[in-house]
């Protein structure tokens, strides 16, 4: 089933995986080692960092800004680079296991992830830069489509979407799993 799952969303497929892969986990009442949770938390917040470089890159060319999409796309590329590296796809890791993970992680990844980590915030005030107080792009964004708390919760928005509604829901946090009870974010 893994690479069925990866293909329900070409953003970040590995969090598709990690859905299924607890919710198997539940139903046979086993639970993955810590280091398999620390390395399935790991890929699925690498596919949450290709999703939102992807929208934010992209819904800036969508209203005028290319720059921001040949910046990020070269981050991206990276983050798609690791996840190859890992499991031997860019895309369509089928790399989460009921129990684990495939396969553990090839030496020296680590340390590249904690370099692109490290250079990775340089990019995002490079972007806010070009865009948040962006005469133009201020003008085709601030105060266009505002989404009341209550309009989301019926929408059935969930994660950044439903935050930036007003609502202070992280499910990493509220119902955490996978360890993420033990890490700071």
């Amino acid at each position: 089933a893994m690479p069925y799952l990866d293909r329900l969303d070409y953003v970040s497929p590995q969090n598709q995986e990690h859905a299924f892969v607890l919710a198997t986990e539940k139903l046979l009442g086993i639970e993955a080692s810590p280091r398999g949770q620390y390395l399935r938390v790991l890929f699925a917040e690498i596919g949450r960092e290709l999703n939102h470089i992807f929208t934010v890159c992209a819904f800036a060319m969508d209203i005028g800004a290319m720059t921001p999409m040949l910046w990020g796309f070269e981050h991206r590329e990276k983050l798609m680079e690791f996840c190859e590296r890992d499991s031997g796809a860019r895309m369509h890791m089928a790399y989460f296991r009921p129990g684990g993970v495939a396969s553990n992680i090839p030496a020296g990844l680590l340390d590249d992830i904690g370099k692109w980590a490290d250079d990775f915030p340089q990019m995002i005030d490079d972007i806010e830069t070009l865009l948040t107080e962006n005469r133009i792009f201020k003008q085709r964004t601030v105060d266009i489509g505002i989404i009341s708390a209550e309009e989301a919760f019926d929408w059935g928005f969930t994660g950044g979407n439903l935050r930036a509604s007003g609502v202070p829901w992280d499910l990493r946090k509220a119902q955490p799993y996978d360890g993420y009870e033990n890490l700071e974010f």
